[in-house]
């Protein structure tokens, strides 16, 4: 054993209050010259009976918060969370190029994932999936926790679309009663879901108790028709604002064209009041190969600067400023239908968007004064639009009032 295992391993008995990360590797070699800070710690356990030692120790601390492990294979991490499951207080697990997908170390984590209240972080990376059995025995593990789990990340785990993909995206949402989502953050980089994959996370993202803020599919073989899927999948939700598919994906001007009509459909008013206002990057920061449509990146950034209105929270401005931008012609008479009720609403409407305005701080001042004016005039089309109807409508309630 060597001497920093040895350190460590007396740290975690007595439940050092400074140390808060342990990782744990056979790799000493790798680590030698490493710059430890005291709030993290290092073991190198070798062969089956120091991994069940350092995993019985690690159960048996009540301090530790982060946890991971690299480089361990089967045996030895089955041996490892034989003791480890019984840990309460890490929020943090992390395993990195481990042989973890043929089942039974998993089966083995799952009372870790089960008991362990405080967990809120899980990191799989560089983990070779090897077969459906073992993505299914992680979508069963997942199940357990994932009322609890606030982020998630599965990077580079030669996952595929089919079926063990999709009950592994079913369990990310728990289903039992009195069970809240909690995800937050969902990272899939560097794995193969293609277009398939993205119809499964469609659904997921339709689903109104999906919470996911951020989702990393870059590097997944994903071309148009999967953007398309996952724009279907967008078109309501209101949760999600980052949406990573610029890296390393084949999306053409095509594909990039459908998230912008989702976030600004031009079609008619209600249909740009009714588009998606939440997301805001795709993760083309810092990647210069793609180049997003003008039109894209401005609704974008419009997202990214959306507050809510200061009058009612749950009518934000970028809605209004999008139906500003892109309806300059309004025709009042599909509004009016035959109702003068509706002027009131309307002027109203007019009159909240320009309180708002002025108070929004995501725009320029040329382009509030620009609003403004744009404001006062459909508030004159309005009432001219209304009036030059009056005698139509009232010919009309009269003539039905006789033949009443």
């Amino acid at each position: 054993m060597s001497e920093i295992t040895a350190q460590t391993l007396r740290r975690l008995m007595e439940n050092d209050p400074v140390l808060d990360e342990v990782r744990v590797t056979p790799d000493y070699d790798g680590y030698r010259g490493y710059n430890s800070r005291p709030e993290i710690a290092y073991m190198f356990p070798r062969g089956d009976v120091g991994w069940k030692m350092a995993g019985e120790v690690v159960g048996n601390n009540t301090s530790i918060e982060v946890l991971a492990v690299r480089g361990a294979v089967e045996d030895k991490l089955k041996a490892f969370f034989n003791g480890a499951r019984r840990n309460g207080s890490i929020s943090g697990l992390a395993l990195i190029a481990c042989d973890v997908m043929r089942g039974a170390p998993l089966l083995s984590m799952v009372p870790l994932l089960e008991n362990n209240c405080n967990l809120t972080t899980l990191k799989l990376w560089g983990i070779p999936a090897g077969n459906n059995d073992g993505i299914r025995e992680l979508a069963s593990a997942l199940s357990s926790c994932t009322h609890r789990l606030e982020t998630l990340s599965i990077r580079d785990c030669s996952i595929e679309d089919g079926a063990p993909f999709e009950q592994l995206v079913a369990a990310l949402i728990p289903n039992q009663v009195g069970q809240n989502p909690t995800l937050g953050e969902l990272d899939l980089s560097m794995n193969n879901i293609g277009r398939n994959g993205c119809s499964v996370l469609a659904t997921m993202l339709r689903n109104p108790r999906c919470r996911l803020n951020r989702l990393d599919l870059s590097t997944n073989g994903i071309d148009d028709e999967g953007v398309t899927s996952l724009a279907d999948g967008l078109t309501k939700n209101d949760k999600l604002a980052v949406l990573n598919i610029a890296k390393g994906n084949p999306i053409t001007n095509n594909g990039w064209t459908v998230i912008a009509k989702i976030l600004c459909n031009k079609s008619c008013i209600n249909k740009t009041f009714l588009s998606n206002h939440s997301l805001q990057d795709l993760g083309q920061e810092g990647y210069p190969i793609v180049k997003l449509p003008i039109d894209l990146e401005s609704h974008l950034k419009l997202n990214s600067k959306g507050k809510s209105d200061p009058l009612n929270d749950d009518q934000p401005f970028v809605p209004i400023q999008k139906i500003l931008d892109n309806h300059h012609d309004w025709n009042m008479f599909t509004l009016i239908d035959e109702d003068i009720k509706m002027l009131t609403y309307i002027l109203g409407w007019i009159d909240r968007a320009g309180v708002a305005n002025r108070i929004f701080d995501g725009i320029t001042k040329k382009k509030k004064r620009q609003n403004t004016k744009t404001l006062r005039g459909r508030r004159h089309s309005t009432i001219h639009q209304f009036v030059r109807s009056m005698p139509l409508i009232m010919v009309e309630k009269l003539m039905m009032n006789e033949s009443g």
